[in-house]
């Protein structure tokens, strides 16, 4: 057996399963399945086993066509395998990518909803973009001692801290986390994972559906923050400005989700926050925002 990757371009990658043959060569760095017909055998019957996370194992028939040796046949062979691939992989779009999907569209509406009602506002469109990294407000030793209850061992407690260890959590910009985090030890846990990630992966923005909203996926943000907020909302009069999102991160039961977004709505009015989602009845729900900076 070979180990191959397959994504429809730049959406979902899924893992193949495939018997070891001539007709599989490499795999590209966009997981695209690259062919190699050449070595082919005429009117062969080639079976390939495909292992779905969704549907399971997957059975492929292929008859191999006599006049392979003819290079407008061998292009032909290639197009027609690596077009089956990509149907295939559209059907092996794994749970959590999908989840991910759901949980982005249901906190832009959110979002947008609410702040639409707070300022009254008619949002027809917004900017989507990719966070790489971020650095924390949160102290990620602090944090792991507190769950690991090594609380007393933390210089950073011990200089400044006399009793209470959550009160460092309650300091800002995290207003009142002291609390949460006292009660609830999986999001601990989560923030974790979040704040030890060193760089996330590419969020497949571009699958994103379901938003209530215009939507416009931009690879370069920093050149809409040049403009300022007076041009901005010349050129996109109802925008609600740019959303950056990082990957998720989700519980073990795939019932909660944590992730870092960033918002630009116009001049002093920016915001880093890790945000808490909890599914609900097939629904993603904010649970918590835990402010991050602002300006």
């Amino acid at each position: 057996m070979i180990y191959a990757k397959c994504c429809l371009v730049d959406f979902s990658i899924v893992n193949l399963h495939l018997p070891q043959t001539d007709i599989l060569s490499e795999t590209s760095q966009k997981g695209i399945l690259k062919i190699n017909a050449g070595h082919a055998r005429p009117g062969r019957l080639t079976s390939y086993d495909v292992y779905s996370p969704v549907f399971g194992r997957i059975n492929i028939i292929l008859c191999l066509l006599d006049v392979v040796h003819n290079r407008v046949a061998q292009k032909t062979m290639k197009i027609a395998l690596v077009i089956i691939g990509l149907i295939y992989s559209s059907f092996c779009l794994g749970q959590d990518e999908s989840s991910k999907l759901k949980i982005y569209s249901d906190f832009i509406n959110a979002e947008i909803r609410e702040y639409d009602s707070i300022f009254e506002n008619t949002t027809e469109i917004v900017f989507l973009s990719s966070v790489e990294k971020f650095d924390s407000s949160i102290d990620l030793q602090y944090l792991k001692d507190y769950l690991s209850g090594n609380i007393e061992n933390n210089n950073f407690y011990k200089e400044y801290f006399d009793h209470e260890p959550t009160q460092y959590f309650d300091l800002p910009p995290t207003f009142g986390l002291g609390k949460t985090i006292k009660e609830d030890a999986e999001l601990g846990e989560l923030l974790v994972d979040l704040i030890e990630y060193k760089k996330f992966n590419q969020v497949d923005l571009d699958m994103i559906n379901n938003v209530a909203y215009g939507t416009k996926i931009i690879k370069k943000p920093k050149r809409y923050f040049k403009m300022g907020r007076e041009k901005f909302r010349k050129k996109f009069d109802n925008a609600y400005g740019i959303m950056m999102f990082s990957d998720i991160i989700f519980n073990e039961s795939k019932d909660r989700a944590i992730f870092y977004v960033e918002q630009y709505r116009g001049s002093l009015d920016a915001t880093g926050d890790i945000i808490v989602m909890q599914k609900k009845s097939d629904k993603w729900t904010i649970e918590t925002h835990i402010n991050q900076w602002m300006s």
